[in-house]
C-alpha cells in the first residue's frame, strides 16, 4: 500500500487500484471547524 499527498490531493494505492482524493473547499474556507473536505476524483488524468 501507499500514501502520497501534496497542496491539495491524497493519494491511495494498493496492489489493483489507486485512488485521489481532492480537497473541496476553497482556500480559507472551513467545514464544521475542518479545513479540508475530501471527494474522490475519479480522473486520474
Amino acid at each position: 500500500m501507499g500514501l502520497w499527498a501534496d497542496d491539495k490531493s491524497l493519494y491511495m494505492s494498493s496492489l489493483y487500484q489507486l485512488w485521489r482524493f481532492e480537497n473541496a473547499l476553497e482556500l480559507g474556507k472551513n467545514h464544521n471547524s475542518y479545513d479540508a473536505l475530501s471527494e474522490r476524483s475519479t480522473d486520474l488524468s
